[in-house]
């Protein structure tokens, strides 16, 4: 079972991320992608081996019973880029389809890891999101079971997972939301932070007092909030629920420690779990102050430093968290620090090392609940070929199906063998931001019917049917001739023997399907991958285009997109 879990997810050394300083004070230090995967890498093997063939996860840790603990594990393996169809992960998900978890950490975690597996598992999601909406109690808040007093770690989980499955189609209603915020107003202390339990009408108990991990959470079920419009806009500092954030945020900055929890908590604190939280709640908590962006670098470097590999256990406290738990929690905090620092700073180029742009481009890969990731470098070697080819650099951002997006971004990135998670919310978000000036590229990573027959109808869906044309040879954007002949003509692009054989012939301009909004190409959808493969690839590529005319057709994309946006060009109609 050791390397089970391990099996698809991807490892590989990338250029360096810097820990900068965060609430409390931290030095600049340098933190490569090859630690982060290496200490990920541990943390999956750690789990691996307290994983039985049949799915059963070893912990005596409380609050993760009733298949709690295994969802996490799963959780974590995905977070980390296993795949869904190795062994290791199909035996966690088949245990945990036959289970009928009554705690509620175990249904939201659960439902976590459905909300990352798309429409294969919708009824299911949509099973453990029903179980969680009729958990929530009268007063707004969630307990460990559905008659226990609530629990603000409890809720924070509920939360995260109602917001994930919200933005997937499954809808959580306002009335929840609401409830939520009701209980959000009426735990907190006068202090600004939160105990874990809340008895409305007594006065704080021992377990009442603020509590690092317990205002974490807190923080967290706020972020969900915000992260799904349930607070007014941010400039209304006069709103009494900006105002009880703010508090929270302040209760955090004024106690800020990753060491360990701060203020006294009953002896079983989950300080793993506690970074893991105030990780997510961070960039909500930038509205209160900036340096809580950097965050991310600091936790890093902390657990990088406090991981002794001859210690046998990395629990703390047993009872909270054993060393599963531990583990599966310091794997996430890790995977989640590690993509906020990578999306944060440029990566350098290997054609131009001493390369300093005068023009920095951003473009977005677009996580979704399918292989989002797949060909994860093809970002890099776009951004060789401009950096060679012209003054102007490229940057790699990780954007969210669900979420708004950057403004910023010239070009989101869409690929994958399948797509899935485009419900509605997604697409709204998609379409509002193509509207706002923004591009989208699609590309099939393997050239599969699959990914590009389900973009199509995607599209389809978002702009009416007739919107998706076949674009003609003589386009500026094939042609190159757009924004002074700034890009590259298209007209004889080679593919690869698949493609060539399934296109009917070997070489012309590329086969793009397009979708214009008021006469500017918004949507670009290519019938063949644009994936650039690496050195280690197979000798037989997939269904798509040569290298390094794949390189050209993007680039030609990305350069349009932005001469579109900065100069109001329209597409030569």
């Amino acid at each position: 079972m050791t390397a089970l879990l391990l099996a698809g997810a991807c490892f590989s050394a990338q250029p360096s991320a810097v820990a900068d300083e965060a609430p409390g004070g931290a030095q600049k230090r340098t933190i490569s992608r090859r630690q982060l995967d290496k200490a990920v890498k541990l943390g999956l093997w750690r789990l691996a081996g307290r994983t039985s063939r049949t799915g059963r996860v070893a912990s005596r840790a409380y609050r993760y019973q009733d298949g709690g603990i295994e969802a996490l594990v799963a959780l974590a393996a995905l977070e980390a880029g296993g795949d869904p169809r190795s062994p290791g992960l199909r035996v966690l998900l088949k245990r945990l389809a036959k289970r009928s978890p009554e705690r509620t950490a175990a249904r939201a975690l659960r439902a976590m890891v459905y909300a990352r597996l798309g429409k294969s598992r919708r009824r299911l999601l949509r099973d453990d999101v029903q179980w969680l909406l009729h958990a929530q109690r009268d007063d707004g808040g969630w307990g460990e079971t559905p008659s226990a007093p609530c629990d603000v770690f409890d809720g924070a989980l509920a939360m995260l997972a109602l917001g994930q499955a919200d933005r997937l189609g499954a809808a959580t209603p306002t009335s929840a939301w609401d409830r939520a915020k009701q209980f959000l107003l009426a735990a907190q202390n006068p202090d600004g932070g939160y105990g874990y339990q809340y008895a409305p009408g007594e006065t704080p108990r021992l377990r009442g007092f603020s509590n690092g991990s317990a205002t974490a959470a807190a923080a967290v079920m706020w972020s969900v909030l915000i992260d799904r419009k349930q607070l007014p806009p941010p400039g209304d500092v006069e709103n009494h629920l900006w105002k009880c954030f703010l508090r929270t945020a302040h209760w955090l900055e004024g106690h800020f420690n990753i060491q360990a929890v701060p203020e006294w908590y009953w002896g079983d604190a989950p300080e793993h779990a506690y970074r893991y939280l105030l990780l997510l709640a961070a960039p909500s908590l930038t509205a209160s102050r900036s340096q809580w962006a950097h965050l991310p670098g600091q936790l890093a470097a902390f657990l990088l430093d406090s991981r002794k590999p001859e210690e046998e256990s990395w629990a703390t406290q047993p009872l909270a968290e054993d060393d599963a738990v531990a583990a599966a929690w310091y794997v996430l905090t890790l995977c989640r620090a590690r993509q906020e620092l990578l999306a944060a700073q440029p990566e350098p180029t290997k054609i131009a090392p001493a390369f300093h742009p005068g023009m920095l481009l951003l473009v977005g890969r677009i996580h979704h609940a399918g292989d989002w990731n797949a060909q994860e470098h093809t970002e890099d070697r776009w951004s060789e070929a401009l950096a060679a080819a012209v003054s102007v650099g490229l940057k790699r951002q990780d954007v969210f199906a669900g979420q708004d997006y950057n403004p910023g971004v010239a070009m989101v990135h869409l690929t994958g063998t399948r797509l899935e998670g485009f419900g509605a919310p997604a697409r709204a978000a998609l379409k509002t931001y193509l509207q706002r000036g923004g591009m989208v590229l699609i590309d099939p990573a393997a050239g599969g019917r699959e990914f590009f027959d389900q973009a199509r109808d995607m599209l389809v869906r978002m702009f009416g049917p007739g919107s998706i044309t076949l674009l003609p040879p003589d386009d500026p954007l094939v042609t190159g001739r757009f924004a002074g002949d700034v890009g590259s003509n298209l007209s004889a692009v080679r593919l690869t023997p698949a493609a060539a054989q399934h296109a009917g012939r070997a070489q012309g301009p590329p086969i793009l399907w397009v979708v214009k909004d008021q006469g500017r190409i918004v949507a670009v959808l290519s019938r063949y991958s644009l994936a650039v493969p690496s050195a280690e690839a197979p000798s037989d590529p997939p269904a798509g285009y040569d290298p390094a005319d794949a390189q050209r057709i993007a680039i030609n994309v990305l350069l349009y997109t932005y001469a579109a946006r900065q100069q109001g060009l329209g597409t030569g109609d």
